[in-house]
C-alpha cells in the first residue's frame, strides 16, 4: 500500500497553512511565564534575597524594600557599570512580587525548580531564542532525518513484500518454471535499490536543482512543441466533428416504422446493401446456413466486447458508492462513466447481487469475475429475415433496452449488497450508530499488511476485516502482558508509555498502512497549538483545527480518493483521537484559566493542572488498548492507570476517603475479561446469522411500501435495524475487555463489595434493548462518546445546547447527507421526549400497575423512534431517505413538534437553578454529599 501522494502533499499543506495562522498571532501568549523563567535563570540568587527579605514577607515589606533599593540602585545614583542592568532587575522582580498569581508562580518554581525536557515550555524556550537562520537549518535537519527515514521504511516493506510473495510462491510450485539466471538478475536488481547516503534530502535537492537547470532548455523546446501538437490536434478534431456533424445532416431522415407483414417476401432494397448478396441460383438453404453463421459470430463479438475484468469490477463498485441509491440517472451516468451500454453495467450488477444472496459469507470481486450473464433476445423468425433481416434486428434491440431500463428502474430489482463487517471499525465512537450502517460492496482492496491475506482466502473474510480481528486478538493478549510484567510496581510510567505508544502505532501501521500517519499528524499538530497558544483559548483553536482535520480526509476519503477500493476507514481512529484531543484541551483550561469556584463538579475531578509532556500526550491519544477501536476516555484516568493509581484524583477531588478496599490489594479483571470476550464472539456469532435475513433497503421498497399493511411495515423497520447492532456489540465489547485486561477500567467497589470494571465502558446491552425512553437509549448507547458531547459541547454552549449538541455529533460523524437528516431529527424527538418525561411520566409514578403499563409503552414508542431517526443514517443520500419518510407521512416529525410545542420545558439552566436551592435543605448532608448529588442531578438532567 502507498500513500497517494496527494493525500500526503495536502496534508503537508493542510499542517504548515494551520501552523502560520496560529503561530503568529500566539507567539505571546506565554510571554509572562517566559519572561519569569527568563528572570530565574538571569539572577542567580533569589528574588526575595535580592531584597534582602523573607519568603513570607508582606506585600508591604516588599514594597518598602523596593523603594529602598531603587534609591540606591537608580542610574543617577549608582556610578557602577552594571547599574542599568541592576535596576531593570529589580524593577522586574517588583513586578513579579506585587502581583499575588505571579508571585505564586514564582514561589512554585522555587520549590519545584526550572521546567526540564519532560515539559513543553523547555523546548519552546530554547526555540523561542532561535534566529530565523538557526530555526530553519533545525526544521530542515529534521526533514532530512525524517526523508531519510521514510526512504529506509518503504525499501524494508519492499523487501518485506519481496519475501512474502516468493515464499508464496514456492509453496506454489510456480517458481520451478523460471530459470536461475533469472531469479539471480531479479534479487541483483532489487539490492540496487537499497538506500545510501547519497539519497540524503540535501543532496537530492541538490541533484534535482542542477538537473532542472540543465533540463530548462530542453523542457522549454517541449513545451513548445507540446502547444504547437495540441493546436493541430484540436483543429484536426475540429474538422472532423464538422464533417460528421455534416454527414449526419445529409443521412439524417425520419424512420418509419413498417407494419409487419403476415406473409413477408423479401424485397431487395438500398437498405439491405451492407450485407451479402446472393446470385439468384443460390439456394434458400444455402442463404439460410450463411446468416445463421452471421448472426452467430456478431453475438460472439457481442460478448466477447462485453467481458468484465477486476480493474472493471473495482471501477463499478467506486461509481456505485458515487452514485448511491435514489440518486436520479444513477445507472446512465454510472453506464456512461464505464463506456458501456445500461444494460450492459445491470446485468453485471445483478449476477453480483445473485453471487452474493446465494452464498452465507462475503462474495470476493475476484469469484466474481466472469462471463455475462447471456442478454435476452428475441427469436427470429425465418421470414421475417427474409423480410427485412438489420431493420427487425435493430427493432429487437431497442425492445431490449426497453425492458432493461424498465427493469433498472425499479428498485427493487437491485437491492445494495449486505454491509461488511469491517464497517465496524469505525463504529468505536458513533453515538446514535447502533442501527447505521451504511451498505457497501464487498471489495477485496486493503490499505494495509497484506501478511494475513492467506487467511483471508481461507476464511473468505476480506483482508481488511482479518486483519483488523487479529490486531484486536493480538491488543487483548498483549494487554495481559503489559499487566502483569509492566505493572505499575516493576516498571517506571515512562516505560509503560512508550510501550503502550509504540504497540498503538504498530497495530495502527497493520491495519491501515501508512494512512495511520495521519493519527500522528493530527495529534502532533493539535499539540503544537496548546503550546504556542495561550491555555485561555486554546480549547477553541484545538477544537476547531481537530474536527477540520478529521472533516477534511472524511470528504477526501469519500469524494476525492478511491473509497469503494477499501472497507477499512482509517478515519474511524481518527474520530476517537479527536474526542481524546479537543477533551484534554478544555480539560487543561479548566484547570489552568478558570477559576475553581466556576467549575462544576465533574469537571473539577477532570480538570487538569499542568501541560502533558509530548510523550504523555501521544501515549494517550495512541496507546495500543484503544487506538483501533477506541473508547475515549479522560487524561486523568488514563495517567492515573499508567502510574498505578486508579480511582485516587477522583476520590481527592471528591474530598472522599480512599476507597478502603484499595489497600487490600488490586481485584484481578481476569472473570471480567472472559465475560466480555465471550459476549462479543456471541454478538459476532448473532450477527454474521442475521445479516442477510432483514436488508434496511426493502423500508424504501415500491412493492413492500405498497402492498404491506403499516403495522408489518413498522415491525419489519424495528427487525431491520435491531440485527445491525450486534456487531457494534462486538466492536465496543471487546475494546472494553481489552483496555480491562490491561487493568484500565476499575471504578472502584459496587455496595455488594465486587469491582467494578465499567469507568471507560461504551454500552450497555440489557439497558439498550430495553429503554423506555430515548434519553435512557442515548445514555446507555456509545456512553463514552454521549459524555465527550456533554462536556464539550452541551455544558459549555449559553444557547440552545441540545441542538448544539447534535450538529456537532453530525459534523464529527462524516460528510453524507444522510448523516445530518438523522440528527436534525434526533433533535425534534429529543425535545419531545424530554417533554413526555417531564409532564407526563410523573403521572405513572404513583403505583406499580401504572408505572409498568407506561414502561411497556415508552419502550415500544422509544425503539420505533430509534428507528424511525436512524433511517437516514443507513441510506446515506437524500432521495431514499425523504422517500421513506414519505411512506410514513412525517408522522413521527409531526407528532413530535407537536408534543414540544404542546408540553414547553424550562430551559436547562433554570431546571439547575431550582435544583441548586434544593440541594441545601438536607441539613443532615455532608459537602462532599452535597456535590456528588448536585453532580448527578446535572449528569441527569443532561
Amino acid at each position: 500500500m502507498r500513500v497517494p501522494a496527494t493525500g500526503l502533499c495536502g496534508s503537508s499543506v493542510f499542517v504548515c497553512v494551520s501552523l502560520l495562522v496560529f503561530v503568529v498571532p500566539s507567539l505571546t501568549a506565554w510571554d509572562a511565564d517566559l519572561e519569569l523563567l527568563d528572570l530565574v535563570e538571569e539572577i542567580p540568587q533569589t528574588f526575595y534575597q535580592f531584597l534582602n527579605l523573607d519568603q513570607d514577607a508582606s506585600a508591604a515589606e516588599i514594597k518598602k524594600a523596593y523603594r529602598r533599593l531603587s534609591l540606591i540602585l537608580h542610574p543617577d545614583k549608582n556610578k557602577n557599570e552594571n547599574a542599568e542592568t541592576q535596576f531593570r532587575q529589580l524593577v522586574a522582580i517588583y513586578e513579579v512580587l506585587k502581583d499575588e498569581e505571579r508571585r505564586h508562580r514564582y514561589d512554585d518554581i522555587l520549590e519545584n525548580g526550572l521546567p526540564d525536557w519532560r515539559q513543553p515550555v523547555f523546548y519552546y524556550r530554547r526555540v523561542r531564542k532561535m534566529s530565523n537562520a538557526e530555526l530553519g537549518f533545525l526544521l530542515f535537519l529534521i526533514l532530512t532525518v525524517g526523508h531519510y527515514a521514510v526512504i529506509w521504511s518503504i525499501y524494508l516493506e519492499k523487501q518485506l513484500d519481496e519475501l512474502l510473495s516468493k515464499k508464496k510462491k514456492e509453496k506454489k510450485k510456480k517458481l520451478s518454471s523460471r530459470p536461475a539466471e533469472e531469479l539471480k538478475w531479479t534479487g541483483s536488481d532489487r539490492n540496487q535499490e537499497r538506500p545510501h547516503w547519497q539519497d540524503i534530502l540535501p543532496l537530492k535537492l541538490s541533484i534535482w536543482l542542477y538537473l532542472s537547470i540543465k533540463s530548462l532548455p530542453q523542457t522549454l523546446q517541449e513545451v513548445k512543441q507540446y502547444y504547437e501538437d495540441y493546436q493541430q490536434i484540436k483543429q484536426q478534431q475540429k474538422d472532423e466533428a464538422e464533417a460528421e456533424h455534416e454527414a449526419a445532416t445529409r443521412e439524417k431522415r425520419p424512420k418509419v416504422k413498417k407494419p409487419k407483414q403476415d406473409f413477408p417476401v423479401y424485397q431487395a432494397s438500398s437498405e439491405t446493401q451492407n450485407y451479402q448478396k446472393y446470385e439468384t441460383t443460390t439456394s434458400i438453404e444455402d442463404i439460410e446456413d450463411q446468416m445463421d453463421d452471421w448472426l452467430q459470430d456478431r453475438k460472439a463479438a457481442k460478448r466477447k466486447a462485453t467481458d468484465w475484468t477486476e480493474d472493471d469490477l473495482s471501477v463499478l463498485s467506486r461509481l456505485m458508492v458515487k452514485f448511491p441509491g435514489g440518486s436520479p440517472g444513477r445507472w446512465e451516468k454510472i453506464a456512461h462513466e464505464m463506456g458501456r451500454s445500461v444494460s450492459d453495467v445491470t446485468t453485471k450488477v445483478k449476477q453480483v447481487k445473485d453471487s452474493v444472496s446465494q452464498t452465507s459469507g462475503l462474495v470476493k470481486l475476484s469469484d466474481l469475475k466472469g462471463q455475462l450473464l447471456p442478454v435476452r433476445s428475441l427469436p427470429v423468425d425465418d421470414s421475417i429475415l427474409m423480410s427485412g433481416v438489420r431493420g427487425d434486428h435493430e427493432e429487437e434491440e431497442e425492445e431490449e433496452e426497453q425492458e432493461e431500463l424498465g427493469r433498472h428502474s425499479d428498485p427493487r430489482w437491485i437491492p445494495e449488497p449486505p454491509p461488511p463487517l469491517s464497517r465496524s471499525i469505525r463504529i468505536h465512537a458513533l453515538p446514535l450508530r447502533g442501527a447505521m450502517a451504511d451498505d457497501r460492496a464487498p471489495s477485496t482492496a486493503c490499505t494495509g499488511s497484506s501478511l494475513l491475506q492467506p487467511v483471508s482466502e481461507m476464511t473468505n473474510l476480506p483482508l481488511d476485516q482479518v486483519n483488523f480481528v487479529v490486531c484486536q486478538l493480538c491488543a487483548l493478549i498483549s494487554a495481559f502482558w503489559f499487566r502483569l510484567f509492566l505493572h505499575p510496581s516493576k516498571t517506571s510510567p515512562i516505560i509503560r508509555h512508550v510501550v503502550a505508544t509504540v504497540l498503538g502505532l504498530y497495530f495502527a501501521t497493520f491495519c491501515f498502512g501508512w494512512y495511520a500517519l495521519h493519527f500522528l499528524l493530527q495529534s502532533g499538530l493539535t499539540y503544537g497549538i496548546m503550546i504556542l497558544t495561550g491555555v485561555e483559548h486554546m480549547h477553541k483553536y484545538c477544537l476547531v483545527v481537530a474536527l477540520s482535520y478529521l472533516s477534511l480526509c472524511q470528504i477526501t476519503r469519500v469524494y476525492v480518493f478511491d473509497y469503494g477500493m477499501y472497507s477499512a476507514d482509517f478515519t474511524g481512529p481518527m474520530m476517537v483521537i479527536t474526542q481524546k484531543i479537543t477533551s484534554l484541551a478544555f480539560e487543561i483550561h479548566d484547570g489552568m484559566a478558570r477559576k475553581e469556584e466556576h467549575l462544576t463538579a465533574g469537571q473539577k475531578i477532570l480538570a487538569i493542572r499542568r501541560m502533558p509532556s509530548l510523550l504523555e500526550y501521544f501515549s494517550y491519544n495512541c496507546n495500543f488498548m484503544g487506538i483501533l477501536a477506541g473508547p475515549t476516555c479522560s487524561y486523568n484516568d488514563y495517567i492515573a492507570f499508567i502510574q498505578g493509581d486508579p480511582c485516587h484524583h477522583r476520590d481527592q477531588e471528591a474530598h472522599r476517603k480512599p476507597r478502603g478496599k484499595l489497600s487490600q490489594g488490586e481485584p484481578s479483571p481476569n472473570m471480567e475479561v472472559v465475560r466480555k470476550v465471550a459476549t462479543s464472539f456471541f454478538c459476532l456469532l448473532v450477527f454474521l446469522s442475521v445479516c442477510k435475513v432483514f436488508p434496511v433497503e426493502r423500508n424504501v421498497d415500491d412493492d413492500f411500501i405498497a402492498n404491506t399493511p403499516f403495522y408489518a411495515q413498522v415491525v419489519y423497520l424495528y427487525l431491520s435495524m435491531v440485527t445491525t447492532r450486534p456487531k457494534y456489540y462486538f466492536v465496543w465489547t471487546l475494546a472494553d475487555a481489552i483496555n480491562n485486561a490491561a487493568g484500565f477500567g476499575f471504578n472502584g467497589y459496587d455496595s455488594n463489595g465486587s469491582p467494578r470494571w465499567d469507568l471507560i465502558s461504551n454500552l450497555r446491552i440489557l439497558n439498550i434493548e430495553f429503554a423506555t425512553s430515548f434519553k435512557v437509549f442515548l445514555d446507555n448507547w456509545n456512553i463514552q462518546t454521549v459524555h465527550w458531547l456533554k462536556r464539550v459541547c452541551y455544558e459549555r454552549c449559553p444557547y440552545h445546547p441540545t441542538a448544539a449538541t447534535f450538529i456537532l455529533s453530525a459534523m464529527w460523524h462524516g460528510a453524507y447527507p444522510g448523516y445530518y437528516l438523522t440528527f436534525l431529527t434526533g433533535i425534534v424527538v429529543t425535545l419531545a421526549a424530554r417533554a413526555v418525561r417531564h409532564k407526563v411520566r410523573p403521572y405513572f409514578l404513583q403505583s406499580t400497575t401504572h408505572k409498568l403499563v407506561y414502561d411497556v409503552i415508552t419502550w415500544a414508542a422509544t425503539q420505533i423512534a430509534i428507528c424511525y431517526t436512524v433511517v437516514p443514517f443507513v441510506l446515506l443520500s437524500v432521495g431514499p431517505s425523504l422517500k421513506f419518510y414519505r411512506s410514513w407521512y412525517f408522522s413521527l416529525h409531526i407528532i413530535c413538534i407537536l408534543l414540544a410545542v404542546a408540553m414547553p420545558v424550562k430551559p436547562r439552566h433554570l431546571r439547575l437553578k431550582e435544583q441548586q436551592k434544593s440541594c441545601p435543605q438536607d441539613p443532615v448532608q455532608k459537602p462532599s454529599e452535597v456535590a456528588d448529588s448536585a453532580y448527578a442531578q446535572k449528569e441527569k438532567t443532561s
